[in-house]
């Protein structure tokens, strides 16, 4: 195997943010009729502030379940490609283990896009949640894409630069659903005042 297009290729991934941190950001702080909905936590009293805050809360305990599974299998991911850099596991053995791969990271895609937002959270919430599972999701299929990619590589023997930087530009791609995911559930814990909004 010619490894220059993959070290290559592992240099990269060594420099995207780490699915743990993707976690640590999620999970760090910890239904009613439209016309009731209210636009901002601003117009909240306390106690309905409490329970929208009790209300997220349990709603992202199950996000950050299926986050940690996409971190568990990522780094599978990882561990396979630097076995196959590094020449300690099989063609055969790195073949199934991304095959593994692409069934997992579809079966996460799928979790993520039946993740709804809570019906009583306000509207600027709930659209905010829908935009986080929507990347999370696309996150998630665009690595079990670039997995695919790998099998192909694998079954023709071909790691030739432009395969090896298609892989690369879908998980760069990826990661950028990954920041836009946070992003979105950052801006609902600023919401209901349960992180900072100054940071």
């Amino acid at each position: 195997m010619n490894k220059s297009p993959v070290i290559f290729l592992r240099k990269v991934l060594s420099s995207l943010i780490m699915g743990a941190f993707l976690v640590f950001l999620v999970s760090g702080c910890g239904g009613s009729s439209e016309k009731n909905i209210p636009q901002s936590a601003a117009q909240l009293s306390p106690d309905e502030l409490k329970k929208h805050q009790e209300i997220f809360t349990e709603w992202n305990k199950a996000l950050t379940s299926d986050l940690k599974q996409f971190d568990t299998v990522w780094s599978e991911w990882k561990k396979t490609f630097d076995g196959m850099a590094n020449g300690q596991i099989s063609r055969h053995e790195a073949y199934s283990n991304f095959k593994n791969i692409s069934v997992q990271m579809n079966s996460l895609s799928t979790k993520f896009f039946k993740i709804k937002p809570p019906s009583n959270l306000s509207k600027e919430d709930q659209k905010l949640l829908e935009e986080a599972t929507s990347n999370f999701s696309n996150m998630a299929s665009a690595r079990q894409s670039a997995a695919e990619k790998m099998m192909k590589m694998i079954d023709e023997n071909d790691y030739k630069p432009s395969r090896t930087n298609e892989v690369v530009d879908i998980i760069k791609g990826s990661e950028g659903n990954m920041i836009r995911g946070v992003a979105s559930i950052v801006g609902v814990q600023k919401n209901l005042h349960l992180v900072d909004s100054q940071k």
